[in-house]
């Protein structure tokens, strides 16, 4: 399993791949990784040649009152078991690196009619975050396909997963990036959402 931290690493990865042909299923995650996320790794190795997992606790789907701060960092432990599915690749770059004038100096994507409903309503700035970070992973990455949970903890069916599902297939659909010496595409052609036994805790 290749480790890469930096942009240029990752994609240097990816961009081989694809000129061999193969095709890449990205799995985005926050870390502190556990059975319902190797779930998601082992699902998306069915459905490409090459699976990318990315790890980043991003700042900007925290709210002020929240865990940023408390939420486990378990990058050995992510590690070793990522190593024991099947994980070609492990994107986990540094705040930064995604956030290099800060997160104050950002430029948020937003998607209008879905950030304030659902889980979105009592989360203010939620799911800004969470575009914002899946937007610039899908472009940093360039991956084929993406793998999501549905996180059923909640007793509301429109749970905090199935919530960003939307949110990401909406802004999917809507923008559209420059991939690095290709035509303009959309990034990525395909989201795939499923249900794991194991509660997604983010």
């Amino acid at each position: 399993m290749k480790i890469c931290r930096s942009f240029a690493d990752i994609r240097a990865a990816v961009s081989d791949w694809h000129r061999a042909g193969e095709s890449v299923v990205f799995v985005p995650t926050l870390g502190n990784l556990h059975e319902g996320h190797l779930q998601l790794v082992r699902l998306a190795a069915t459905r490409g040649d090459r699976v990318v997992v990315s790890i980043f606790v991003n700042p900007l789907q925290f709210g002020k009152n929240e865990d940023y701060a408390l939420y486990p960092r378990t990058l050995d432990s992510d590690v070793r078991k990522l190593e024991d599915v099947t994980t070609d690749a492990l994107f986990c770059p540094s705040d930064l690196e995604i956030y290099p004038n800060g997160v104050e100096q950002q430029t948020s994507v937003a998607v209008p009619t879905m950030t304030d409903i659902l889980c979105g309503a009592t989360r203010p700035g939620h799911f800004t975050g969470v575009t914002t970070i899946v937007s610039k992973l899908f472009n940093i990455v360039q991956p084929d396909k993406a793998v999501f949970g549905i996180r059923t903890s909640s007793s509301s069916p429109w749970s905090s997963g199935w919530s960003r599902i939307c949110v990401s297939r909406s802004r999917s659909s809507r923008l559209r990036w420059r991939a690095p010496k290709t035509a303009w595409r959309s990034v990525p052609a395909t989201v795939i959402s499923t249900r794991t036994s194991a509660h997604l805790r983010r």
